[in-house]
């Protein structure tokens, strides 16, 4: 079967990114999800000096746009294929959040629901989520004018940690009120940083522990 999927098309519907509503942010956040939000995340930005976009990773994407019951099978018999569409979808992320980035946008939430380890075991982990959400943050990392901060969901950094994908950078910044808030106020810094190992639905007072990329 083929997948012939569109990107363009995809991120013209809105896509299943994700929904706004479905996170409960604290004052001073606006929130977005997905391309249909990139133009209005960047109008809150200027009015709440904060944006929190949600966005899925490349495998999760793909895999939410195919039929489950069978998309599974595509994994073993048409590797190249679907090879070629997580290029695309990478390719086109990178493009999507670089640009929401430029606009404004301070804090990217990055998940992967459908790309654990638990759900693809871990070779197809390591073949078809981990290494395009690495080449993903790689892409971000490149923009040395880039600012802001990647929130990776927990149940993506963890699996990425513990398969030698993320290093722990060593470097733990003190809670500011709650885990949101910390969010907040470290995005507002001169540098795209990379956070991973808490959950954003957390309102603790937290600490940020920042990470570096291994690459595959």
């Amino acid at each position: 079967m083929k997948l012939d999927f569109d990107l363009n098309r995809y991120c013209a519907e809105g896509g299943a990114w994700g929904e706004a509503g479905d996170t409960v942010l604290p004052e001073g956040f606006a929130a977005g999800s997905g391309p249909a939000a990139g133009s209005a995340a960047g109008a809150a930005s200027s009015a709440s000096g904060a944006v929190f976009l949600k966005i899925w990773g490349p495998y999760s994407v793909l895999a939410s746009a195919a039929e489950p019951s069978l998309f599974y099978r595509r994994l073993k018999r048409e590797k190249a294929q679907v090879h070629g569409e997580l290029e695309k979808i990478t390719l086109g992320l990178a493009g999507y959040i670089a640009g929401a980035l430029s606009r404004g946008t301070r804090i990217i939430s990055l998940a992967e629901p459908f790309g654990i380890p638990a759900l693809l075991g871990e070779s197809s982990y390591r073949e078809y989520a981990a290494s395009y959400l690495v080449r993903l943050l790689e892409a971000l990392g490149e923009d040395p004018l880039a600012r802001g901060l990647i929130h990776l969901c927990p149940h993506c950094s963890v699996p990425l940690e513990f398969f030698g994908y993320l290093k722990d950078a060593g470097t733990e910044l003190p809670g500011r009120g709650s885990y949101p808030e910390t969010l907040r106020e470290y995005a507002a810094g001169e540098k795209l940083l990379l956070a991973g190992r808490r959950c954003v639905h957390t309102g603790e007072n937290r600490s940020l522990r920042l990470f570096t990329i291994i690459s595959p």
